[in-house]
């Protein structure tokens, strides 16, 4: 049986509340990333949820980190909330290509999807496939919400 990779790290490395904790009391903000992936393999990057990455930012941060680190980046709520994953082959290509630029530093792209009735996770027809393989690309639903 082949062995599971298994990393794990926070949602986020940039947070002044650390400070003191787990960064040393005067890190400069701009040194976090660094100091964060020389002791955790992997952050979830939440930035992206809110708008759709910049190239430049993201090789940036891959050329900041060591080879093996990992980022999980949420896929902009404009594909998962407002469109609901529908009709936004468009922009999940974009998002997609842009953190294709990390290479494998970018493994998984999270899909956070809000809540819904039932539990129900997307309709995985919506979901983007790899056209030459005809499967889903390598991707990661994450529920965003309880559902009651």
């Amino acid at each position: 049986m082949a062995k599971a990779n298994i990393r794990i790290g926070t949602s986020g490395f940039s947070y002044k509340e650390w400070l003191g904790g787990f960064y040393p009391e005067k890190l400069p903000a701009t040194k976090m990333l660094e100091y964060y992936s020389e002791r955790m393999p992997t952050v979830e990057i939440n930035y992206t949820f809110r708008a759709m990455p910049k190239t430049q930012m993201l090789e940036g941060w891959a050329s900041r980190t060591p080879p093996t680190f990992r980022f999980a980046l949420k896929a902009p709520q404009r594909i998962t909330h407002f469109a609901k994953l529908r009709d936004v082959k468009e922009t999940t290509d974009t998002f997609i290509e842009r953190a294709a630029v990390m290479g494998e530093r970018c493994a998984p792209r999270a899909i956070p999807t809000p809540a819904r009735p039932q539990n129900r996770s997307p309709a995985p027809q919506r979901l983007p496939r790899d056209p030459e393989r005809q499967t889903p690309r390598r991707l990661r639903i994450q529920k965003s919400n309880l559902v009651r």
